[in-house]
């Protein structure tokens, strides 16, 4: 995936889902800011065994699905 001067992904962790977002851009005077793109989200399915790794698991899987190598990204964490 190309990226735009300014862009970057913003990685959106909630209490079910987690999700790639492409955020940002390059703003012209007199132009509003790109709005946030949703690139790819997927549920988190904690598991009896192991259920602190299911936010692991669920980045795993939804980056695994994206070709973002080398962005910048930032995280935000829902309560």
């Amino acid at each position: 995936m190309r990226r735009a001067i300014g862009q970057s992904l913003r990685i959106d962790v909630a209490q079910h889902a987690v999700s790639v977002l492409r955020v940002g851009g390059w703003r012209w005077p007199g132009r509003a800011a790109a709005a946030p793109v949703t690139l790819a989200t997927q549920q988190i399915t904690p598991s009896a065994d192991h259920p602190f790794d299911a936010i692991a698991n669920a980045l795993r899987a939804v980056l695994g699905e994206l070709d973002v190598a080398g962005w910048p990204v930032s995280f935000v964490l829902a309560d």
